[in-house]
């Protein structure tokens, strides 16, 4: 699957720094019969009768036409091709089920993020400090690859006022909330795994995450000041007859299937994103930053997240040696110091959030 370490070259980033340039080496990826081959050859697709599901997701994600979505009765919107099959009655449990809190909510692991959070919140001062976030824009709509520094941990993301540092790319500023994550057994994903940025005055668009073996749990490290209404006689608080309009000002959370959570905090909120969602910050001043975890999905045993885990390592490796493009989740100064070093030929590497 991969070349000798002498071979290796430093993968360059794409010409944008866009979901689609991502995705579409991510597609890549899933078209070759050589990463497949490999894929089976690691872990056992053939043998193993625990990796039933596996198999037949392994085959969606092969062969399903890319973007066909579907949406559930549930409201759950998915891509057919990241749709893990679980089965029509745990489907069918969850017509009812809230966006909110879903199944994970009674993990041991949830108890620890208020702690990691402190860790995190800490840190994010270093971080900040080392490397300031790019600029906000003020047009409704910014390229997310316009004045990019592909070395930074920042990402712009989709929509005006989004980043991303992911933890992968920020590892040195951000150690100890990385291993705060590990001796937590927090069941990291493959995806989002790191610090959010949200830019004061705005709003995310309304979207499903569309891959139903994930939840998002988001920390919430800063939140901005609320700011108080004015006072029934003209003052600064009280009922200012708009409709809660001004006291909801200076507020940040996220709305799902209809139910808007607004942020505390350290206090963390699971949400399943395959409802649509949307985050906000009417702060007109401050930016709000949350710890954000992608946690696979508590419906997957054991053996189907261990397997999981290994194939998404699997593409990141091959998208990074064979197709020369950066995975998701580093920067270009991350990925060069694991190919100096070697590191990228470790199947580890990219499974692991500290992997050095």
């Amino acid at each position: 699957l991969v070349p000798a370490p002498a071979a290796a070259a430093p993968p360059r980033a794409p010409p944008a720094e866009t979901a689609s340039s991502y995705a579409d080496a991510d597609e890549r990826a899933w078209r070759s019969p050589k990463f497949w081959a490999a894929a089976h050859a690691e872990l056992a697709l053939a043998d193993d009768p625990r990796l039933a599901r596996v198999r037949a997701f392994c085959e969606r994600l092969r062969t399903a036409p890319r973007g066909e979505r579907v949406t559930l009765p549930s409201g759950q919107e998915l891509l057919s091709q990241h749709r893990f099959p679980f089965g029509d009655a745990d489907e069918r449990s969850r017509v009812a089920r809230p966006a909110f809190a879903p199944g994970s909510a009674a993990a041991g692991w949830l108890a620890t993020l208020p702690a990691t959070a402190r860790v995190a919140r800490a840190e994010l001062d270093a971080l900040l400090a080392a490397e300031p976030p790019h600029a906000d824009h003020a047009s409704a709509r910014v390229r997310p690859d316009a004045a990019t520094d592909f070395r930074s941990s920042w990402n712009r993301m989709a929509w005006t006022g989004s980043q991303f540092a992911p933890l992968r790319s920020a590892r040195d500023a951000m150690s100890a909330t990385i291993a705060a994550l590990e001796a937590a057994d927090v069941p990291c994903g493959p995806r989002y795994v790191g610090v959010s940025r949200q830019a004061p005055s705005s709003r995310g668009d309304a979207h499903s995450d569309h891959r139903n073996y994930l939840l998002s749990v988001l920390t919430p490290l800063v939140v901005p000041p609320p700011r108080a209404p004015p006072r029934d006689d003209g003052g600064d608080n009280g009922d200012s007859g708009d409709g809660g309009e001004t006291a909801r000002a200076g507020r940040c959370g996220i709305v799902a299937a209809g139910e808007d959570v607004v942020f505390e905090e350290f206090a963390p909120v699971v949400l399943d994103n395959t409802f649509r969602h949307q985050v906000y910050n009417d702060s007109p001043t401050h930016a709000r930053y949350v710890l954000l975890a992608e946690v696979w999905h508590p419906s997957l045993t054991p053996a189907e997240r261990r397997a999981m885990s290994t194939l998404f390592a699997m593409k990141d490796l091959f998208v990074a040696l064979e197709l020369k493009c950066p995975p998701f989740g580093f920067s270009d100064t991350a990925l060069e110091e694991a190919v100096e070093s070697g590191d990228c030929l470790r199947l580890d590497f990219w499974r692991e959030l500290g992997a050095t």
